[in-house]
């Protein structure tokens, strides 16, 4: 009736999943075994890519589902973190600081421009002379220690 040779493992592909979708996944999670741990993990995994793919468009009412996920996912994380075994647990709390910084940043911040708009003029440094370990004078000084004599 059963092939012992075959397995038999859900694999959830996340990536083919909408937003709305993962939050009743996610949520349905909630209510298993501790056998769906992992499972929550490749879910986090999915949201923390989507998070970093749409960055600081987060903030636009269009992303609002995601915005959502990411908080279930972020409350999902930490609630799991506590029956975790420690390697698993080390996991865990990296993806949720991961979720916190990023979700943060993205949300609070304001992007900076990739290059200055503006282009500095470049200063002149003094030039020294190697033999001797003497600085150069710029002119307009060299004129005022002449008026000076």
């Amino acid at each position: 009736m059963c092939d012992p040779d075959f397995d038999y493992t859900l694999r959830i592909e996340y990536e083919k999943i909408c937003n709305i979708e993962l939050v009743s996944i996610l949520q349905s999670f909630q209510h298993c075994s501790s056998y769906c741990y992992i499972d929550i993990e490749l879910l986090a995994d999915e949201v923390i890519f989507r998070m970093n793919q749409c960055e600081y468009n987060l903030r636009e009412k269009v992303n609002r589902d995601l915005v959502k996920l990411i908080f279930e996912t972020f409350e999902m994380l930490k609630k799991i973190s506590q029956y975790l075994y420690q390697k698993q647990n080390e996991r865990v709390g990296k993806k949720i600081v991961l979720i916190h910084t990023n979700f943060n940043k993205f949300m609070n911040e304001n992007p900076s421009p990739v290059t200055s708009p503006v282009i500095s003029p470049k200063a002149e440094t003094p030039e020294l002379n190697m033999r001797t370990g003497v600085v150069k004078v710029p002119k307009i000084m060299k004129k005022v220690r002449e008026l000076r004599k």
